[in-house]
Protein backbone atom coordinates (compact mmCIF):
# COMPACT_ATOMS: atom_id res chain seq x y z
CA UNK A 1 0.00 0.00 0.00
CA UNK A 2 1.25 3.62 -0.45
CA UNK A 3 2.43 5.62 2.11
CA UNK A 4 -0.46 8.16 2.75
CA UNK A 5 -2.80 8.93 5.78
CA UNK A 6 -4.96 7.08 7.34
CA UNK A 7 -7.03 9.95 9.08
CA UNK A 8 -7.34 13.03 9.38
CA UNK A 9 -8.52 15.91 11.91
CA UNK A 10 -8.92 18.62 10.02
CA UNK A 11 -9.78 21.23 13.10
CA UNK A 12 -11.51 23.53 13.61
CA UNK A 13 -8.93 25.73 15.49
CA UNK A 14 -9.27 26.64 19.31
CA UNK A 15 -11.35 23.10 19.64
CA UNK A 16 -9.42 21.00 21.30
CA UNK A 17 -6.78 19.67 17.94
CA UNK A 18 -3.77 19.53 20.39
CA UNK A 19 -5.66 17.15 22.94
CA UNK A 20 -6.51 14.98 20.40
CA UNK A 21 -2.55 14.96 18.75
CA UNK A 22 -1.40 14.59 22.62
CA UNK A 23 -3.53 11.78 22.93
CA UNK A 24 -2.68 9.98 19.98
CA UNK A 25 0.96 10.38 19.59
CA UNK A 26 1.25 8.68 23.19
CA UNK A 27 -0.47 5.77 21.98
CA UNK A 28 1.05 2.36 20.67
CA UNK A 29 1.27 1.87 16.61
CA UNK A 30 -0.13 5.28 15.90
CA UNK A 31 2.37 7.45 14.10
CA UNK A 32 1.62 11.53 13.96
CA UNK A 33 4.66 13.59 12.25
CA UNK A 34 6.95 15.51 14.28
CA UNK A 35 5.43 18.26 12.76
CA UNK A 36 2.15 18.80 13.95
CA UNK A 37 0.68 20.07 11.11
CA UNK A 38 1.76 19.95 7.20
CA UNK A 39 -0.50 22.45 5.57
CA UNK A 40 0.05 20.19 2.84
CA UNK A 41 -3.15 20.77 0.74
CA UNK A 42 -3.50 24.35 1.63
CA UNK A 43 0.39 25.03 0.10
CA UNK A 44 -0.46 23.06 -3.02
CA UNK A 45 -4.47 24.33 -3.49
CA UNK A 46 -5.26 26.32 -6.77
CA UNK A 47 -5.68 28.85 -4.02
CA UNK A 48 -2.68 28.09 -1.86
CA UNK A 49 -2.46 30.25 1.23
CA UNK A 50 0.82 32.17 0.79
CA UNK A 51 2.19 31.83 4.73
CA UNK A 52 1.81 27.77 4.57
CA UNK A 53 5.18 27.59 3.33
CA UNK A 54 6.95 29.18 5.60
CA UNK A 55 5.26 28.06 8.61
CA UNK A 56 5.86 24.91 7.92
CA UNK A 57 9.69 25.18 7.34
CA UNK A 58 10.04 27.55 10.54
CA UNK A 59 8.15 24.90 12.56
CA UNK A 60 11.05 22.71 10.97
CA UNK A 61 13.77 24.64 11.82
CA UNK A 62 12.91 25.48 15.29
CA UNK A 63 12.31 22.04 16.09
CA UNK A 64 15.54 21.39 14.42
CA UNK A 65 17.13 23.68 16.53
CA UNK A 66 15.90 21.92 19.90
CA UNK A 67 17.08 18.45 18.68
CA UNK A 68 20.43 18.98 17.28
CA UNK A 69 21.20 20.48 20.83
CA UNK A 70 21.34 16.74 22.48
CA UNK A 71 24.12 15.19 23.13
CA UNK A 72 22.06 11.79 23.42
CA UNK A 73 20.61 11.16 19.98
CA UNK A 74 18.95 7.39 19.84
CA UNK A 75 17.74 5.72 16.92
CA UNK A 76 14.85 7.15 16.97
CA UNK A 77 16.05 10.76 17.69
CA UNK A 78 17.82 10.32 14.13
CA UNK A 79 14.46 9.14 12.92
CA UNK A 80 12.59 12.35 14.03
CA UNK A 81 15.85 14.53 12.53
CA UNK A 82 15.33 12.98 8.98
CA UNK A 83 11.50 13.78 9.52
CA UNK A 84 12.97 17.70 10.15
CA UNK A 85 14.85 17.31 6.99
CA UNK A 86 12.25 16.03 4.95
CA UNK A 87 9.68 19.09 6.53
CA UNK A 88 12.22 21.74 5.44
CA UNK A 89 11.68 20.86 1.79
CA UNK A 90 11.61 23.77 -0.32
CA UNK A 91 8.46 22.99 -2.47
CA UNK A 92 6.19 20.01 -1.80
CA UNK A 93 4.14 17.72 -3.77
CA UNK A 94 2.15 14.39 -3.09
CA UNK A 95 5.39 12.01 -3.16
CA UNK A 96 6.30 14.80 -0.70
CA UNK A 97 3.37 14.76 1.31
CA UNK A 98 3.17 10.79 1.18
CA UNK A 99 6.87 10.64 2.05
CA UNK A 100 5.61 12.35 5.41
CA UNK A 101 3.81 9.15 6.54
CA UNK A 102 6.98 6.80 4.62
CA UNK A 103 8.52 7.37 8.39
CA UNK A 104 5.85 5.10 10.28
CA UNK A 105 6.53 1.88 11.02
CA UNK A 106 4.69 -1.47 9.39
CA UNK A 107 1.21 -1.77 10.88
CA UNK A 108 1.03 1.73 12.42
CA UNK A 109 -1.85 3.27 12.21
CA UNK A 110 -0.82 7.01 10.46
CA UNK A 111 -2.04 10.66 10.55
CA UNK A 112 -2.54 14.03 10.47
CA UNK A 113 -4.22 16.72 12.98
CA UNK A 114 -4.26 19.88 10.64
CA UNK A 115 -6.83 22.65 11.79
CA UNK A 116 -5.54 24.74 8.22
CA UNK A 117 -8.13 21.85 6.47
CA UNK A 118 -11.28 22.94 8.35
CA UNK A 119 -12.63 24.75 5.54
CA UNK A 120 -10.85 23.05 2.40
CA UNK A 121 -12.88 23.41 -0.85
CA UNK A 122 -14.78 20.80 -2.79
CA UNK A 123 -11.99 20.31 -5.38
CA UNK A 124 -8.99 20.07 -2.14
CA UNK A 125 -10.93 17.44 -0.58
CA UNK A 126 -11.24 15.93 -4.35
CA UNK A 127 -7.33 15.47 -3.70
CA UNK A 128 -7.28 14.33 -0.09
CA UNK A 129 -9.77 11.71 -1.68
CA UNK A 130 -7.37 11.23 -4.13
CA UNK A 131 -4.39 10.01 -1.59
CA UNK A 132 -7.06 7.87 0.31
CA UNK A 133 -10.26 6.84 -0.92
CA UNK A 134 -10.69 5.64 2.58
CA UNK A 135 -9.41 8.06 4.91
CA UNK A 136 -10.86 8.98 7.93
CA UNK A 137 -11.60 12.25 9.07
CA UNK A 138 -12.50 14.09 12.70
CA UNK A 139 -13.88 17.75 12.81
CA UNK A 140 -14.27 19.17 16.06
CA UNK A 141 -16.98 21.46 16.80
CA UNK A 142 -16.86 24.35 19.76
CA UNK A 143 -19.39 27.24 20.64
CA UNK A 144 -18.85 29.56 17.88
CA UNK A 145 -18.59 32.78 19.54
CA UNK A 146 -16.22 30.88 22.69
CA UNK A 147 -14.13 29.33 19.45
CA UNK A 148 -13.32 32.53 18.14
CA UNK A 149 -12.65 34.46 21.22
CA UNK A 150 -10.08 32.11 22.40
CA UNK A 151 -8.41 32.18 18.76
CA UNK A 152 -8.09 36.14 19.00
CA UNK A 153 -6.35 35.58 22.67
CA UNK A 154 -4.02 32.76 21.35
CA UNK A 155 -2.95 35.42 18.46
CA UNK A 156 -2.76 38.11 21.33
CA UNK A 157 -0.67 35.63 23.68
CA UNK A 158 1.75 35.11 20.51
CA UNK A 159 2.18 38.56 18.81
CA UNK A 160 1.76 40.48 21.38
CA UNK A 161 1.53 44.99 20.98
CA UNK A 162 0.79 43.58 16.86
CA UNK A 163 -2.66 42.19 17.77
CA UNK A 164 -5.00 45.57 18.62
CA UNK A 165 -8.16 43.53 19.63
CA UNK A 166 -10.26 46.83 20.20
CA UNK A 167 -9.32 47.81 16.29
CA UNK A 168 -9.91 44.12 15.05
CA UNK A 169 -13.62 45.02 16.38
CA UNK A 170 -13.63 48.18 14.83
CA UNK A 171 -11.60 48.17 11.43
CA UNK A 172 -14.19 46.58 8.76
CA UNK A 173 -13.03 42.96 7.74
CA UNK A 174 -10.61 42.72 10.85
CA UNK A 175 -12.27 39.67 12.49
CA UNK A 176 -12.97 37.79 9.04
CA UNK A 177 -9.70 35.72 10.00
CA UNK A 178 -11.24 34.47 12.71
CA UNK A 179 -15.22 34.37 11.30
CA UNK A 180 -13.29 32.32 8.31
CA UNK A 181 -12.11 29.37 10.86
CA UNK A 182 -16.06 29.29 12.49
CA UNK A 183 -18.00 28.72 9.57
CA UNK A 184 -19.28 25.32 10.19
CA UNK A 185 -22.03 25.80 7.79
CA UNK A 186 -19.58 25.86 5.01
CA UNK A 187 -16.94 23.14 5.90
CA UNK A 188 -19.17 20.64 7.45
CA UNK A 189 -21.18 20.17 4.33
CA UNK A 190 -18.23 20.14 2.19
CA UNK A 191 -16.18 17.38 3.93
CA UNK A 192 -19.73 15.39 4.07
CA UNK A 193 -20.30 16.01 0.53
CA UNK A 194 -16.62 14.99 -0.52
CA UNK A 195 -16.10 12.09 2.04
CA UNK A 196 -19.68 10.86 3.26
CA UNK A 197 -20.23 8.86 6.21
CA UNK A 198 -16.54 8.94 6.77
CA UNK A 199 -16.87 12.17 8.53
CA UNK A 200 -16.83 12.23 12.54
CA UNK A 201 -18.32 15.21 13.72
CA UNK A 202 -17.31 15.49 17.88
CA UNK A 203 -17.70 17.85 20.19
CA UNK A 204 -15.33 19.70 22.28
CA UNK A 205 -17.75 19.87 25.24
CA UNK A 206 -17.97 15.94 25.40
CA UNK A 207 -13.74 16.17 25.17
CA UNK A 208 -13.90 18.58 28.29
CA UNK A 209 -16.72 16.99 30.20
CA UNK A 210 -16.08 13.30 29.16
CA UNK A 211 -12.06 12.97 27.65
CA UNK A 212 -11.74 9.51 27.73
CA UNK A 213 -15.14 7.88 26.48
CA UNK A 214 -14.53 10.92 23.45
CA UNK A 215 -11.47 9.58 22.91
CA UNK A 216 -12.80 5.93 22.70
CA UNK A 217 -15.30 7.18 20.05
CA UNK A 218 -12.27 8.89 18.09
CA UNK A 219 -10.38 5.50 17.77
CA UNK A 220 -13.30 3.87 16.70
CA UNK A 221 -14.29 6.11 14.23
CA UNK A 222 -10.23 6.18 12.81
CA UNK A 223 -10.02 2.04 13.28
CA UNK A 224 -7.37 1.91 15.78
CA UNK A 225 -8.87 -1.30 18.10
CA UNK A 226 -6.13 -1.76 21.07
CA UNK A 227 -6.77 -0.69 24.64
CA UNK A 228 -5.66 2.72 25.95
CA UNK A 229 -4.67 3.57 29.26
CA UNK A 230 -5.06 6.77 30.68
CA UNK A 231 -5.84 10.26 29.02
CA UNK A 232 -3.86 13.20 28.89
CA UNK A 233 -5.83 16.57 29.85
CA UNK A 234 -6.41 19.56 28.10
CA UNK A 235 -3.59 20.94 25.82
CA UNK A 236 -3.21 24.85 25.25
CA UNK A 237 -5.80 26.34 27.46
CA UNK A 238 -5.56 29.78 27.07
CA UNK A 239 -6.02 32.57 29.15
CA UNK A 240 -9.18 32.53 31.07
CA UNK A 241 -9.09 36.41 29.68
CA UNK A 242 -13.07 37.75 30.56
CA UNK A 243 -14.87 38.60 26.88
CA UNK A 244 -16.28 42.05 27.18
CA UNK A 245 -19.91 42.31 26.69
CA UNK A 246 -19.44 44.38 23.69
CA UNK A 247 -17.22 42.13 22.25
CA UNK A 248 -19.66 38.66 22.87
CA UNK A 249 -22.43 41.28 21.42
CA UNK A 250 -20.85 41.95 17.99
CA UNK A 251 -19.59 37.88 17.59
CA UNK A 252 -22.85 36.81 18.91
CA UNK A 253 -24.69 38.59 16.11
CA UNK A 254 -21.95 37.90 13.43
CA UNK A 255 -22.07 34.02 14.29
CA UNK A 256 -25.92 33.59 14.64
CA UNK A 257 -26.09 31.54 11.36
CA UNK A 258 -23.91 29.17 12.68
CA UNK A 259 -25.76 28.18 15.60
CA UNK A 260 -28.52 27.80 13.07
CA UNK A 261 -26.71 25.65 11.20
CA UNK A 262 -25.39 23.38 14.13
CA UNK A 263 -28.96 23.65 15.89
CA UNK A 264 -29.41 21.21 13.37
CA UNK A 265 -26.40 19.01 14.02
CA UNK A 266 -26.41 19.21 18.13
CA UNK A 267 -29.30 20.53 19.46
CA UNK A 268 -29.54 20.50 23.35
CA UNK A 269 -25.95 21.73 22.99
CA UNK A 270 -26.84 24.54 20.85
CA UNK A 271 -29.58 26.10 22.93
CA UNK A 272 -27.13 25.75 26.42
CA UNK A 273 -24.33 27.67 24.55
CA UNK A 274 -27.28 30.33 22.86
CA UNK A 275 -29.00 30.46 26.73
CA UNK A 276 -25.63 30.91 28.13
CA UNK A 277 -24.69 33.97 26.05
CA UNK A 278 -28.08 35.74 26.01
CA UNK A 279 -28.59 35.41 29.37
CA UNK A 280 -24.93 37.34 30.15
CA UNK A 281 -26.23 39.41 27.70
CA UNK A 282 -29.49 40.58 29.16
CA UNK A 283 -27.40 40.68 32.41
CA UNK A 284 -24.80 43.16 31.00
CA UNK A 285 -27.88 45.38 29.45
CA UNK A 286 -29.90 45.87 32.24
Amino acid sequence: MPDQPDFLCVGAQKAATSWLHASLARLPGVFLPVVKESHYFRETSTTPFSWANGLRRGQAEKLMGIYRQRRDLTDVHHRIEDQLKHFSAERVDEAWYRGVFSFASAGDLRGEVCPSYFGLPGHDIERVNAINPDVRVVLLVRDPVDRCWSNIRMHKKQRGDAIDIDRLFSEPGGLRIYLDYTLYDQAIPAWTAGIGDRLRVMLFDDIVERPRDTLDRVLEHIGYDRSVGSVPGAQNVGDPAPMPDAYRMRLYEELLPQYEFLKTIFPAQVSRWRDHHERVLRRAAS
